[in-house]
């Protein structure tokens, strides 16, 4: 069953002063992530009208994309959503020059 989900995962204890990350996916019937079309997704927090947003894009080779407005260094990274079952508990990975950092997915929402 093909599901359209809002995905949420918090950053793991050894790591807690990141943002949460949200990301918006659709899943195929083994709960991976189904085609291979650019994803987008932010991190920050969603429930404050003045709170951190940074926004991305996640490119079908795993990289991540801030935006232009960061840093050569500050701009790309890379997640391993694409490697990952999409079930509450599930790390995802992003690492990228000097950094890394884990996230488990704390809540789906279907999205339609």
């Amino acid at each position: 069953m093909v599901r359209c989900l809002r995905i949420t995962a918090l950053p793991t204890v050894d790591n807690p002063v990141e943002f949460p990350l949200y990301v918006d996916v659709i899943t195929d019937d083994s709960n991976m992530v189904s085609g291979m079309h650019p994803i987008f997704g932010f991190q920050g927090e969603i429930g404050q009208r003045s709170g951190a947003s940074m926004p991305f894009i996640l490119h079908s080779d795993g990289r991540m994309d801030f935006g232009e407005k960061y840093l050569t260094t500050g701009r790309f990274y890379h997640m391993d959503l694409r490697n990952v079952s999409m079930d509450v508990g599930r790390l995802l990975t992003i690492h990228g020059e000097g950094y890394q950092a884990s996230f488990r997915i704390s809540e789906l929402i279907t999205l339609v």
